[in-house]
Parts: structure tokens; sequence; C-alpha cells
């Protein structure tokens, strides 16, 4: 271990990363959340390495207390700009802070860019940590003034490479000798829309030097010694190309000594600037120097370094590199503006076309749009006249022959009062959507691609690629690709050589090559398909365009941003999870390691979207987007790599079910019930529960320790509660609840204020008794009946009858509506035999008839172990031509002293053929109460909302979305029934003669196998329990 910096005071010793140090930085980081936004992330060894293993870091710098990491100082190249070294993450843990280790930090990466000879170092922070800004400030930033973020620029590098004041900082520490005033606002003397950022120091002895720094151009416009002041000064900041200005250098000497300055010109992108002179000033000179603006092809981002009028100075033999920014401006701003809607063919419109004229004078201009066989145009030619820097937005009207992108290079000819004009070239596209259409095009700003309603855009500004849909925001981007290593920033700032659409059947798609210049001859394409569903799909291309092999092995990182998992299900620790409430969605809370199948869904608000990627292949999660890593080995020479495609759905999927089919390649999938991200449960997810005390759980899935208050409560009482704190590092907690014998149902809640959210989740518990299940066969009308009785219920059938659950009795009173002992005509069935029957689509209650229905008593045990008791109803397809061969057996199944009957079915396919897609349908006709006219069925809408519905009033035919209650006026119990939505489907149907119940699953079944249906359970009580309480018995299944 190399020690670069000790402190006597604090023992605070910087060293640089190895991976060595990976475990203790992920307690650093584990003991900083509260610098953080106070969250509760936890931090693990093995997520610092893959996270530094795949960072574009040159140096990352800790500072040690002894062998304890108490803060981290990472130091990479400035993916946004040009001639940068940028701070991407600065940190100090808590309990360490004002002892001047982020001081140190900062000066070491510092000390590394001025070594490394780059000219600045930035870093951005965020807008409330105005904590920070005066250290940043005292290590020598600027707070830049900009809206859309908080970011830093720091020069002093290119202060400590220029030789002409290189003599003061041998006499002084540049730190301890600034008398620059520290203010907690942005930095900047603003003239003539100029910025500057000024240094100062005075020595001991009293000498000064003050300097300023240009912020657009990131270079030096002036230097005040005792001896002399020279500054640079152009005559405007916003410069139409196309003419020339004049740069003034105005030089005072003060040292009564001759003072010699020369000055060499040089180029700068679209600046023309090369001179030469020299000249010996006595006392005070100003040189005016004029330079060309020449012609840009886009307009110039505030993001980056902007064009400079660059001279090197030679002051008395010693040199001073001075640069101003200036923006060069086209004469006219133009772009053409259209509405996100479709367009119709036919159809009369009007686009925009906005002008703004960037002339300090009255300027006209003149173009004509081109003819296109896309649009008819009312006009074409126009002459519009600005006032200076003025604006206006002139309506084009159309009619729309042909959807497409219409794309222009208009020659425009800007004509000033005086009679001199210009003449230059704008772009200017828009794209008339229409359904089953695909094209291309590009603007000034960027590519597109569109496939009927969906499109893709490719930013030149920093090679993004989004997907959309109108102007909805799927928050999803595919990021610039870096290869590596060491991971390269530099595909972010880079145009692409080219950009090629592609056209084939079912998609549309773009193709973007890059050329590394970090690692010479290898090439980077980027294939993106966009499907007409919604579907979009890339890949990527690697090419050594050398003779010769690559000496090292190849990676490529190509990172998706994606910030949060938006009310997202996941497949984690071989569960289905879900985010139903958004918290816990930053993904710092999920080790992507944990993911069990190979796909992510969002549902998000009204825009669900999904990422799905190769089996082979991980994903991974940083801090604000995720990324595929890829080691493509050692390219032999011409050698071309492909990686396997990512598949984005912004739309071709609704939800998580059929994305997740689509994902994993099968169509057959059993059905699968959610798991929240935070669960309570009794009797480790088990809720049939024996005896007065019982095991309640709260587990959280991610990566964050309790931190706060959990409480168990019945009803209103706190039966359980513990203070947590996040030392103990505990991410599941159980809790001994008494319950009360007497009795059967029990709604648990968990209250649980953690941090700074209150969590509530419920779960039920239902207590077998001692009471033995009873069995019996008795004859009623000449018909054998079995019966089971659990002493809350007793269920009854006769296979002479029908196959069908004649008879279900709560505390006595009969809850089934049949026709027992013989089928009849009711309603709009004919035979009907009521209670609870099931079928297979495509037969009929008169088929089943013909059939041979046998009831034997069963049991039959549960994938939590409960062994159920009950009636088994069989009937096997002997006569029925199309389903031959096939068996139904109906369970109904009951727990000792339990009022829940389970009601499942398990089918035998012998039929010799494959059923395919057939409902298996279940009818349950109801009867709560003597008079049909009080009995009613209550309907919980998605959004929690009841309504009720009496029978014998009229017809009503509802679809369950969450829960159904049934019950009568006459008296107080209910049943409830409770079905796993995920793999059934629940309806119900109410007229003047019956109140019905019917629920379908989707048969999909090959010769040979056998299928339990998700059971429906039947539940009885008092009130209504919670459908979020029954999640554990949703889980629930035979086999």
């Amino acid at each position: 271990m190399e020690v670069i910096k000790q402190s006597v005071i604090d023992q605070i010793t910087i060293v640089e990363y190895d991976p060595s140090y990976a475990g203790r930085v992920a307690e650093m980081w584990n003991n900083s959340r509260d610098g953080w936004g106070g969250g509760n992330t936890i931090r693990t060894e093995e997520q610092i390495l893959k996270q530094e293993a795949n960072s574009t870091n040159l140096h990352l710098y800790l500072a040690l207390d002894g062998d304890k990491v108490v803060g981290y100082c990472s130091l990479g190249e400035y993916r946004e700009d040009e001639g940068a070294l940028y701070i991407p993450l600065l940190n100090v843990r808590g309990d360490y802070h004002g002892k001047k280790i982020g001081k140190k930090l900062v000066l070491k990466a510092l000390e590394r860019a001025i070594e490394m000879k780059w000219p600045r170092l930035d870093l951005y922070t965020w807008p409330g940590n105005t904590k920070a800004v005066p250290l940043y400030k005292k290590c020598g930033f600027f707070w830049e003034d900009r809206d859309d973020t908080t970011h830093l620029m720091n020069f002093m590098p290119s202060v400590m490479q220029t030789e002409a004041i290189a003599d003061f900082f041998n006499k002084v520490n540049w730190y301890e000798s600034s008398t620059r005033t520290i203010e907690v606002v942005p930095d900047g003397n603003k003239d003539n829309d100029f910025h500057y950022y000024e240094y100062s120091w005075e020595t001991k002895n009293q000498e000064k030097l003050r300097m300023e720094f240009e912020r657009f151009g990131r270079g030096l416009r002036l230097i005040e010694t005792d001896d002399y002041l020279i500054s640079a000064t152009v005559e405007d900041f916003n410069l139409v190309f196309g003419s020339e200005y004049k740069i003034q250098y105005r030089v005072i000497n003060k040292s009564g000594k001759p003072l010699t300055v020369a000055i060499e010109g040089m180029n700068d992108k679209n600046i023309e600037f090369q001179v030469s002179r020299e000249t010996t000033v006595k006392s005070e000179e100003t040189i005016e120097i004029p330079f060309t603006v020449n012609p840009i092809d886009e307009e110039q981002s505030v993001w980056r370094t902007h064009p400079t009028v660059s001279a090197m100075l030679t002051i008395n033999g010693e040199k001073a590199l001075f640069k101003v920014g200036i923006r060069p401006k086209f004469p006219l701003n133009l772009s053409c503006k259209l509405s996100d809607a479709l367009t119709f063919a036919g159809n009369s419109s009007t686009f925009y076309i906005d002008l703004e004229n960037n002339f300090n004078e009255e300027a006209a201009f003149s173009f004509e749009l081109p003819e296109s066989e896309l649009i008819n145009m009312e006009n074409r030619k126009f002459c519009i006249t600005l006032a200076p820097n003025a604006k206006q937005s002139v309506p084009v009207k159309f009619s729309l022959t042909k959807h497409g992108f219409y794309s222009a290079d208009l020659e425009i000819t800007a004509t000033k009062k005086d009679g001199n004009s210009v003449v230059f070239s704008k772009k200017i596209g828009t794209a008339f959507k229409g359904i089953g259409t695909k094209f291309a095009g590009e603007c000034d700003d960027y590519y597109h691609v569109y496939n009927s309603q969906y499109h893709l855009i490719h930013e030149k500004f920093n090679n993004w690629l989004k997907p959309g849909k109108g102007s909805k925001d799927y928050k999803l981007a595919l990021m610039c690709p870096k290869l590596g290593k060491p991971f390269s920033e530099e595909l972010s700032r880079i145009r692409p050589l080219r950009v090629e659409p592609i056209f084939k059947e079912g998609y549309a798609g773009m193709k973007a090559v890059y050329r590394s210049n970090a690692f010479p001859g290898l090439e980077l394409a980027s294939i993106v398909k966009l499907f007409s569903e919604g579907l979009v799909e890339q890949h990527y291309e690697i090419t050594n365009t050398e003779d010769t092999g690559t000496a090292e092995e190849v990676w490529l990182n190509n990172p998706i941003f994606s910030r949060l998992l938006e009310r997202a299900v996941m497949p984690y620790k071989g569960e289905i999870l879900e985010l139903n409430d958004s918290m816990g969605s930053f993904l710092d809370y999920w080790k992507s390691q944990n993911l069990s199948e190979n796909w992510i869904f969002l549902r998000g608000q009204n825009n669900p979207r999904g990422i799905s990627w190769s089996k082979d292949e991980s994903i991974h999660f940083a801090s604000w987007f995720m990324y595929f890593e890829h080691n493509l080995g050692k390219l032999t020479a011409h050698q071309t790599v492909q990686t396997k495609p990512v598949v984005f759905s912004i739309g071709a999927f609704h939800d998580w079910q059929s994305f997740r089919e689509y994902a994993v390649q099968k169509s057959d999938m059993p059905a699968e019930s959610l798991t929240n991200h935070i669960t309570f449960s009794v009797n480790d997810g088990n809720p049939f529960v024996s005896g007065t005390e019982v095991k309640a759980s709260v587990k959280d899935y991610k990566s964050a320790f309790f931190n706060g208050m959990i409480e168990i409560k019945l009803d209103d009482e706190i039966l359980q509660s513990h203070l947590f704190a996040s030392d103990e590092e505990m991410t599941r907690a159980s809790f001994e609840v008494p319950l009360a014998a007497e009795e059967s149902v029990h709604v648990l809640t968990s209250k649980m204020s953690l941090d700074s959210v209150d969590i509530t989740r419920q779960t039920a518990a239902f207590v077998m008794k001692e009471t033995p299940v009873l069995f019996e066969k008795s004859i009623k009308g000449d018909l054998e009946v079995l019966s089971v009785e659990n002493g809350e219920m007793k269920i009854s059938a006769s296979g002479k009858f029908a196959p069908s659950l004649f008879s279900l009795t709560y505390k006595g009173q009969e809850w089934m509506d049949s026709a027992f002992p013989k089928p009849a005509p009711k309603s709009w069935w004919n035979p009907w035999f009521g209670g609870i029957s099931g079928l297979v689509e495509g037969t009929s209650l008169n088929s089943l008839l013909k059939e041979e229905s046998i009831v034997e008593f069963a049991e039959k045990e549960d994938s939590k172990g409960n062994v159920w008791k009950g009636l088994k109803i069989s009937t096997n397809y002997e006569k029925h031509e199309t389903f031959k061969g096939l068996e139904i057996h109906k369970y109904f199944l009951m727990l000792p002293g339990v009022p829940v009957l389970c009601h499942t079915t398990e089918i035998v396919q012998t039929m010799g053929s494959y059923l395919e897609g057939k409902n298996f349908y279940t009818g349950c006709f109801l009867n709560p109460g003597p008079e049909l006219t009080k009995n009613w069925a209550s309907f919980q809408s998605e959004k929690g909302e009841w309504a009720m519905v009496y029978g014998g009033k009229g017809e009503q035919e509802m679809t369950v979305d969450r829960s159904v209650v049934f019950g009568s006026d006459d008296h107080e119990n209910l049943l409830q029934i409770v079905a796993n939505k995920n793999a059934t489907f629940v309806d119900s149907y109410i007229n003047k003669e019956v109140i019905e119940l019917g629920y379908a699953e989707k048969l999909h079944l090959a010769h040979g196998s056998k299928h339990f249906t998700a059971p429906v359970f039947y539940l009885f009580n008092n009130k209504v329990v919670p459908d979020t309480a029954l999640v554990d018995l949703k889980k629930i299944r035979f086999c």
C-alpha cells in the first residue's frame, strides 16, 4: 500500500483504491446514508468490486482512518465535454465531517489533474448541497450559473501550467494565499453576455496576482501582476458566422521597465485567427486584431466548450495561453414544428416554422421550402423581415398526400438593411406519422425512425437512443456504450461515422457506426430495430479493422437509463416480486444478481414497459442506470463479433405475465402469485395455524435494514412491538403473537414506521381446531348422498344426481341454490342442477349428465403441508366425441374447524390429442337467504370501491376486479370468494331468478398430462377480510 499523504493531526491517510479495499468501501457507504438522502440501502463487497471494475475512473482515492475507509473520491475523464477531468463521486462518512477529509481528497484529485497536464477539473453536485460549496470554491472551483444542473469548474490545472506566472507559485502555496471572496452563490462577473471567473492571491510580502477565466471558452483571458495587466476582450459574445470581428488585447505596464508582448494567434474550430504580432509597451497599449467566424454545422451547446479566439502570448519571454470563447450563431435560427399526433392522408393541417433573427439589426430572410411527394403546401416561398433578435412563428398550411419524414436543407438568404447579404443552409425536418407506415429522417438535433405509432430518436448531442410513442415519456433510454477496459466515455462526445436507416419486413431501425480513438482499430456499430407493436431490440457489432489481432481483450459496457423500478414486477430470489406502492424503487435497493429470470416489467403510470435479455447474460444495477457487460475476448484481424440482443417493450405488452412468457420463450407457464417487496405473514406463509399462539414475520426483500418501529396489531390492540436500529442489520423479524381460540378468522396488521416511511401490511390467520372432520353416507330420495362436516360447514354431493356440490351449509344455514334431487330448467339453463359444478368449454350441462359421475371421500395435502378432507366428484368423458378420454376430478375440501371451503379441479388429459386454449368453467349458484330480493352480491373495483347488486330485481353481469362478497339482509354472515386473479377469471351473473358466481381457467394440456386448477376459496365470516390480507391463501396450490 502506497501512502500518498498523511495528516499528523487526525491520522487520516489518502491511498489509491485496489480490490482489497472493496469490503471497507461498502462499509463506508453503509455508514454514509444520512449524507445521501437518508436511505437505508445496503452495499456489499461484491457490489463494490463489480462497480469499480466497470467504472470509467482513471483513479480512485480513499481516505483511511487506520484500516477504516472514511472517504471516497473518484477521478475520470469528463464525459460531457472536452478538455477536462471530472470527479464523479465524492463522499466522507458523516461521523468524519469537519475533519478536512473532503479537502484532502479534492486536492489530491486536483494534484493528479495537474500532473496529467489536463487544463480543467469539473464536478457536479446537487442544488441543496450548499454546505459543500465553500470547500469546492476554496479548492479552486467556480459554480456555473445554470438552470439545468449544478456544475462546477476548476481552472487551477491551467493556472499551474501557465509559465508566465510560475514564479509566483514558487514562493507561495496557492490554496493558502488565495484572497478570493467565497460566497454560496453561482460565480461569474457578467459583461456583455460574457461570464468571467476570477482568482486572486497575495503573498506575505503583499505581492499580488489576479487571473480571470472565461466561462464558455474555458480559457484564460486576464493576468494582472504587480508588474502588468493583460486582458483579452471580444466585441460581442453572440457572433453570427460569415463575418469578421475584433478582439482587443489591453496591455498595461506597471513596472516602469519595457514590457514585450508577442501574440501568436491560432485557429480553433470555426474561428480563424492566424496572426503574429509583437509589441513593446512602455505604459499602456490596446491591440485590436480581427478574426473570422466561419460557418458552423450545428448550434453550439451550452454543455460544451465553445469555439475560442485563442493566442499564445509571450510576456517578456514567458508564455501564457489566452482563450476567449464566443457563441457562433447562424444568421437565423429556424426549426420546424408539428404536433405529435397521427396525421391522415387527404386531410389538411398546419405545421410551423419558428424563426429567430440572430443579427443585432433588422434583417430580411428569404427561403423556399422544397416540393415533396408527402405534402402539398399552399405556399412554399417566404420572405420574412425581423427586427433585431426578434422571433416569429410562420404557419405553413398543407394537405397530406403520403406519410413520411419531410426533410430539407434550406438555402436561406439573409439581407441586412445596408444591402449586404449572406447565404447559408439550415436543415429542417418533421414527421408525418400514420398507422402502418415506416420511414426515417434527420433534423438538426436528431436522427429519427418511425414505425406506425412508435418512434426511435438518436440524439446527436450525446448519442443516446430514446424510444417512444407520441409525447409519452417512457423514462427509458439506451445510453451511449463504452469500450474498455478501462472503459472510455469517448463515444458520448463523438459523432458516428454514419447512421443508416434499416427497413425490413416487420421492423424499421437504424445502424450507427463509430470509430474508437481510445482503442485504435476498433469500430462499433449499434443496431436498433423498432417493431410496430411497440418492441425495441438492440445489439452491438464490434469489428477489428486492423491487419493484426488485438493485444488485449475487448470489453463492452452498454448502459440503459431507467432510474427507477417504477411499480416493478420482477423475478427475485425465486419469487415474483411486485413494488405496488413505488416505495423501494431506487436501483440501489436491489441486487441484480438475485434476479432469477431474464426480465423486468415496469408497470408505471399508464406506460408499462419491460426489459428482457439473453438467459446467458446478466443485467447489473448502478445507482441510476442498468448495464450489461460483455467480454468479447481478443479479436483476430478483421474479425466482427456481436452481442446478444436486449429487448424493450414500450407498449407491446401491457401485463407482466405475457411479457414474462415472451422473455423466457414459454407460452404455457403456470400462473404465479405476486409477492410484495415487504411481506407480512404468519406461520412461514401458511395462513392455517394451530393453537393459541402463532409466529408472525415481517420480511423486506430489498437491500435495506430495518430502522424504526414495527408493531403487530389485532384490530386496535398492539400484540407485539419492537424498535429496530439499522446497525442490527436485520431484514426479517419474527414475533410470537397470541390468538383467541374461540375465533376462527383473524386479521393481523403490521404497522411499520421505518425511516421516513410508514407502511401497513395485513395477513389473515385461520385457526384450525381439534374438531374432527366427519364423513357421512345417507340416502335421500333414493339417491346416495356423501357429506362431510368440519364443525363449521357441511357439504353434500350425489353422483346419481349430477356432478355438482348441491349443498353447502355454514352454521346450519344453506348457501347453495340447487335443483336436487332432480335437474330441471331454470332461467337460461336446461338442464339446470345448480350448486357448484364445472365443465370444459365446448361441452354442455346436458352432455355432462350423459357421462358417469361418482362421488368419493377425499384427502389431499396442499403446497404448505396442510391435509384437507372432503369430497371428490369425478367425471370421465366416454361418450363425448371431442373430449373422450378426459377425466375431471373436482375436489371440495375442508380443514377442521375452519370456515373455508377449498375448491380445485384435477384434469387428466388422455384424449389422444392436444387440448388447446379451452376454458374450464365453474358455475356456483348461491342462495344466501330465503328471499331472493334480499340477497345480494358486493363487488370491489380495482380502485377499492364497492358496489352492491341485489337479486330478483333485474339483470347484471359483473367482472370481479378484486373481491366479491355474498350475503343477505336477513343475517350478518358473509361468503367471500378468494381467487388468484393471475390464474383465474371471476365473474358473476344476477337476474330475477338466480345469483351465479363463475370462474374460469384457460387450459393448455398435452396428452398424458395432469393439471390442478388454481384453488378458489369460499370464506365464511361476519366481516370482509381485506384482499391484501389473503395473499398467502391465494398462493396455496395442489398437485
